[in-house]
């Protein structure tokens, strides 16, 4: 059972995808086309404009395991933002801010994008 509530893994997951679905990398656009569902409905429930189902959840929550898998880290761990699952994966994912500079926004709150 993952540590990390479902409101969290809905925020990390929407503000991923609102951040970077657009960044120039094979392995990170494989990752937003298999995810093409599952982000936006995250990033919907995450502002609030969605109520997700159970169907949904579960929807999600798919997401969220590929994503620990892309980033080699435990699924299961608490994560509270986007930074916290950057920090714990052994895999070099400075390459993910081609676009966005990760350290200019690694304290950078959920609140901040509502």
């Amino acid at each position: 059972m993952s540590k990390t509530a479902f409101s969290d893994k809905c925020n990390i997951i929407g503000f991923l995808w609102i951040s970077w679905k657009d960044v120039d990398d094979d392995n990170w656009q494989d990752f937003f086309q298999f995810a093409d569902i599952g982000c936006p409905m995250a990033y919907m429930a995450m502002r609030d404009w969605v109520q997700v189902t159970d169907e949904g959840k579960e929807l999600i929550e798919e997401v969220w395991e590929v994503l620990c898998d892309v980033l080699d880290i435990d699924p299961n761990d608490k994560y509270e933002i986007l930074d916290d699952l950057f920090s714990a994966s052994p895999n070099d994912v400075v390459e993910f801010s081609d676009k966005k500079d990760i350290m200019s926004i690694e304290k950078r709150s959920i609140e901040d994008l509502q």
